[in-house]
This record gives C-alpha cells, structure tokens and sequence, in this order.
C-alpha cells in the first residue's frame, strides 16, 4: 500500500511546484523599449558633437563658448576593465550635448593613477563650443 501511494504523493508535489513557478513573461517589456531609445538617443546626440584637438582648425569659423565639460571613466580596482579614454570622451561629447553643443576643444585626455577612488581613472577635458557655419 506504501509503494503505491509514494508515486502518487511525488506525482502531486510535482504538479504543484511547477503551477506555483510559473511566471509570465512579457514579449516587449515597456521599459526595456524606453531604455534602449534613450540610449540610442544619446549615443546619436553625442556623435553629432564634433572634437577639435588643434585650436588652429577653428580659426575662421564663429564659435560661442558654452562651458568647461569633462568625462571619466574609472577602473575601480586592478581586475575590473581598464580605464578607457574612448568611453571618457564620449561621455564629455555628451555633457556637451545637454548644453547644446555641436563642438568640443579638448584641452586633454590622459589615464591617471593619483585618484583615491580609481585604481585607474581615463579624463578628458575640453571647452563646448556652439559654431556656427
């Protein structure tokens, strides 16, 4: 009698683990759609302003200076990811964004190491510029 109500009794806790996992999933969740806009959003806005590294290319064009900006990118410890100055300048060209630049002249870009936060910091700096064709 045992033997045969032990299959039963497995059978039955089995049925009721897998109805109370169950978890529905959305086929186009809202907010991943909203995210990856903003973020094809701001990676459009930040290609659209220009770097200038030689203050010489903007002789001739009228510019209006619209403030310092700068970006970081931190290599919290010595196993995580280097320290990219791509990513530190595309976060710069994207402070200069909001401000409504179309130009930066970057006055410097270097990995540095004295940051107490970062084993290994990337920082670019430079001026956003308005210039006008």
């Amino acid at each position: 009698m045992r033997l045969r109500l032990l299959p039963l009794c497995m059978v039955i806790v089995g049925l009721t683990g897998c109805t109370t996992a169950y978890k529905p999933v959305e086929p186009f969740p809202e907010k991943n759609l909203t995210q990856n806009h903003d973020r094809v959003h701001k990676m459009h806005r930040a290609s659209s302003v220009q770097l200038y590294t030689d203050p010489a290319d903007l002789i001739n064009k009228p510019f209006r200076d619209l403030g310092e900006v700068s970006g970081e990118d931190c290599q919290a410890s010595i196993q995580n990811s280097p320290a990219n100055l791509s990513i530190a300048r595309k976060r710069m060209q994207l402070k200069a964004a909001t401000l409504k630049a179309n130009a930066i002249l970057v006055h410097q870009c270097e990995v540095i190491t004295t940051n107490s936060v970062c084993y290994r910091e990337a920082v670019c700096q430079g001026s956003a510029l308005k210039v006008t064709q």
